[in-house]
């Protein structure tokens, strides 16, 4: 898909720098490359089941037939539903700071804005493979996220306007700075693979048995775990997007990090958390005659899991994939939003238009369509060979499509 022109990210026009609390509004400028994001999301009633996940978790069991090996992982899938609400707005909060430049002291005062989400999801069916007998049953739930996205309205270091933070139950708590930009036109979504890199990528490789399994019986028939992000560049196919813009957030970039409880480090250690949200705004115009809004984002988890196989040592990093399509009308006069959530776990995959379950846009046009969304863990691998010493390799898993409108 062709990219447009770059235009620059409007700051926020921020007058009144009185601490406050509000509830959050579409288009309200002060929150600068954020305005578009406020709202509650939820796939019911139009859209159930668009939510996907994908991810490899610590699990010990025999080897299945024919592979010489035990895995000690099993792929878990999901298939789910899910709410997203922006529910408050912190504004002007003040970080205090001074320069001491000979001659000319100063009070250089730093102002953010900070949109509080939780996400809630629940899942409606899955699978898992080798299967384990630990899934939990339907209508359970399996991701809650309380959060905040910051705008820095001046005070900016490298660029860095953006921020997302993150808490997730399990004990992972995330901090991702990025930057903000503005296209006209949409923005290409790049390609991935749902594998682990430090292995064969062949999928008849005997380690990656879990995937090739769910490769060729598609969860509900509809989702591939290998490559998650076919249907959200399949989606913009036919879609006129006047306006992109793009959030883009890496808790590797300085002073951003993940902090783990003992237990996830020694198991699961969640290291490295990246994400691109894509906010279209379509030519199509909603009731109120301005641009019905879609989201697509992509989000990348670095996983380390480290335990023996065979004669030398594993510490595999895998992908986790959730994915999410919401239709509904708008519950918020202040707008629509999709978030990913930090620590893994958002990832879904997008329909394409004449799909059956895409049926909703049309029915609802004239109430606003909300989409959906896709997110990818991505995962690093490591392995220790008796005869050498460890190697690591990294991938990304980028994937996330969201369609909303107001």
């Amino acid at each position: 898909m062709k990219d447009f022109t770059t235009m620059k990210t409007e700051p926020a026009k921020l007058e009144n720098k009185t601490r406050r609390l509000e509830k959050p509004k579409t288009n309200d400028q002060e929150l600068g490359p954020l305005k578009l994001l406020p709202g509650k999301w939820a796939n019911l009633p139009n859209l159930r089941g668009r939510g996907w996940n994908m991810i490899a978790l610590p699990f010990v069991a025999p080897p299945p037939p024919g592979v010489p090996f035990p895995f000690n992982y099993r792929l878990l899938l999901n298939q789910y539903n899910e709410e997203l609400e922006f529910i408050l707005v912190d504004k002007a909060v003040p970080n205090r700071g001074v320069r001491l430049a000979p001659g000319a002291p100063a009070n250089t005062d730093q102002f953010l804005m900070a949109l509080d989400y939780q996400q809630r999801i629940k899942q409606i069916a899955v699978d898992d493979f080798p299967t384990s007998g630990l899934t939990a049953p339907a209508d359970t739930v399996i991701h809650h996220e309380p959060g905040l996205w910051l705008h820095m309205t001046n005070g900016i270091t490298d660029g860095l306007n953006i921020g997302r933070l993150a808490t997730i139950p399990h004990g992972d708590s995330v901090l991702a700075l990025g930057r903000s930009s503005e296209h006209s036109g949409a923005q290409s979504i790049p390609d991935i693979s749902g594998l682990p890199i430090g292995v064969d990528q062949d999928l008849n490789n005997p380690y990656l048995a879990p995937y090739k399994h769910f490769h060729d019986n598609f969860l509900q028939g509809l989702f591939n775990p290998v490559s998650p992000n076919d249907l959200l560049e399949a989606a913009n196919q036919g879609v006129e997007i006047e306006k992109t813009t793009v959030l883009n957030v890496d808790s590797t970039r300085p002073t951003g990090g993940i902090v783990n409880i003992p237990f996830i480090v020694r198991q699961a250690n969640a290291t490295v958390m990246k994400s691109t949200f894509w906010i279209q705004e379509l030519k199509e115009k909603d009731k109120y005659g301005k641009p019905k809004l879609r989201l697509q984002y992509s989000q990348l988890v670095m996983l380390n899991l480290t335990f023996p196989v065979a004669r030398y040592g594993v510490g595999l990093s895998f992908r986790e994939v959730f994915g999410i399509e919401f239709c509904d009308t708008p519950q918020l006069a202040a707008g629509s939003f999709i978030f990913l959530s930090a620590g893994g776990w958002l990832a879904a995959r997008l329909l394409p238009w004449s799909h059956p379950m895409a049926a909703c846009e049309h029915q609802h046009a004239r109430e606003g369509f909300r989409g959906v969304i896709l997110s990818t863990r991505a995962l690093r691998q490591r392995r220790t060979f008796s005869s050498s010493p460890p190697r690591a390799a990294e991938f990304t898993a980028k994937g996330s499509y969201l369609y909303a409108v107001d």
